[in-house]
């Protein structure tokens, strides 16, 4: 069995159905075997000229000639609308229809009775490598060939239909008469023809999952305890997304905002989410969760938040969290899209949530005690309380080797100093003082690395040395 993975770069599959206007707004799920045979004579006539044909159609023959199976990933349809200009400079509506899916899920289409030997395995991995997208051209796509040996969801009338509920749909596949010039036909052909459909094409009916435009709920939990959940992560979405100069007024902001979440679907106060306890009074040993605003592209805004907890969040937490969705400041709004959850291993390669044993500042360390009777807030006196913190924070297992603080040097590699970044929650209380930092420890050490005023809102928040995240 020959099996194919298509891979969609940006997340969205755009291919109007065959026999369809583009302005019905049907997209051609799952890709047809037709299209995706095309897609194949396109590479080899633009980019492989060095393949013969006999070589090319001895793979592409008897992919004819055999049923295809596929495996379809979640996804959704969505579209959108554009002005395109026409005759007489007057313009009309046009949709562009696209399957939105995760860009990390393939489509697997399967040949069944197709077996390659290794001549034909080379030949079509060359065809595979030099396909950019399927579809239209902005349908970028990643095209290999794969060991697949799991099941398939969307399958032809006459197999054996998978589990569950079906609907039936129709997929163009070739005859198994087509031969290399039926495939190769344009549509300007076509509409010269005044035909729909090309010679020895037809219409299979294929069953594919109800469901599968359905969009699961973003992780809302019912009850009980969702599992080891430290972390919950979102991608910063919008045109006017908040600079990383205002980190912690961010941090602040979406803290407070989950708080009212869960009061408004619990009633009450979270330990986790707040760091109040029962008593009213502020939790001790920032076992609480950290709101970490991070700039992962290194364009001075933010783009990413990270919530992480020493203390796993259960199902009420965790729903208020998921709960945001849009967040208006400073009287504009950018977008919280849920990422994912889970523990801290499972995000381990978040610069975050790494390990390393140098870190720098990704934002200004702020001291959080006043400076001893008659001191400044000096570099020498941020030095003493960043090792008095690490030491009561980490103990015994993180020991210092090197502390570097400057007020003056940019922080890591950008063009921003640290005074030129907000380092208060709330207007008219103000912190003083703002450094830039480099640790080294003896041993390498877990992130999150956050010192210092505001810590958990983002505030002398530290990244591996060697990241580019601020």
């Amino acid at each position: 069995m020959l099996s194919l993975s298509f891979r969609f770069i940006s997340g969205r599959y755009h291919a109007t159905k065959w026999g369809t206007n583009v302005n019905e707004g049907h997209v051609d799920w799952p890709p047809s075997p037709w299209r995706i045979l095309r897609a194949l004579i396109s590479s080899w006539k633009t980019g492989c000229g060095d393949l013969c044909e006999s070589d090319v159609w001895s793979v592409l023959g008897s992919m004819v000639k055999s049923p295809t199976l596929f495996y379809l990933p979640p996804a959704t349809v969505s579209h959108t609308r554009h002005y395109v200009p026409v005759n007489d400079g007057k313009t009309t509506k046009m949709l562009d229809s696209f399957v939105a899916l995760d860009r990390n899920a393939p489509v697997v289409a399967s040949w069944t009775t197709t077996d390659l030997d290794v001549t034909q395995k080379n030949t079509i991995d060359k065809m595979l490598a030099n396909i950019r997208y399927l579809g239209r051209a902005e349908s970028w796509c990643d095209a290999r060939r794969e060991e697949y040996a799991g099941e398939h969801n969307c399958v032809p009338l006459d197999h054996k239909p998978p589990r569950g509920e079906m609907d039936i749909v129709g997929v163009l596949v070739p005859d198994p008469a087509a031969s290399v010039s039926d495939l190769c036909v344009t549509t300007e052909e076509l509409h010269r023809r005044h035909v729909v459909f090309p010679r020895l094409s037809r219409t299979a009916q294929y069953v594919r999952p109800s469901n599968c435009f359905e969009v699961a709920p973003a992780g809302k939990f019912g009850g009980g305890h969702p599992g080891n959940i430290e972390v919950v992560r979102y991608a910063m979405t919008g045109r006017v997304r908040p600079r990383v100069t205002d980190s912690v007024k961010i941090g602040d902001y979406i803290k407070r905002t989950a708080m009212a979440k869960y009061d408004k679907q619990n009633g009450g106060v979270s330990e986790v989410l707040s760091g109040i306890g029962v008593n009213g009074k502020s939790l001790k040993g920032h076992r609480h969760a950290f709101y970490l605003p991070t700039d992962e592209d290194g364009d001075n805004i933010l783009d990413h938040m990270t919530v992480v907890s020493a203390t796993p969040m259960d199902a009420n937490d965790f729903n208020a969290l998921v709960a945001m969705g849009e967040i208006r400041y400073k009287g504009k709004w950018f977008g919280l899209s849920f990422q994912g959850r889970g523990s801290k291993d499972d995000y381990s390669e978040v610069p975050v949530l790494g390990r390393a044993k140098k870190w720098a500042s990704a934002t200004p360390y702020v001291m959080s005690r006043h400076p001893k009777r008659g001191a400044r807030y000096s570099e020498s006196e941020a030095e003493a309380h960043i090792r008095l913190e690490v030491g009561k924070r980490f103990g015994a297992r993180a020991e210092i080797m090197r502390v570097d603080v400057t007020g003056s040097k940019s922080i890591m590699r950008c063009d921003l100093m640290p005074i030129e970044f907000n380092r208060w929650r709330k207007e008219g209380i103000t912190a003083f003082g703002a450094f830039n930092v480099e640790l080294e420890f003896a041993d390498m050490v877990r992130g999150p690395l956050a010192l210092g005023h505001a810590a958990h809102y983002g505030l002398g928040l530290f990244v591996p040395a060697d990241s580019q995240v601020r």
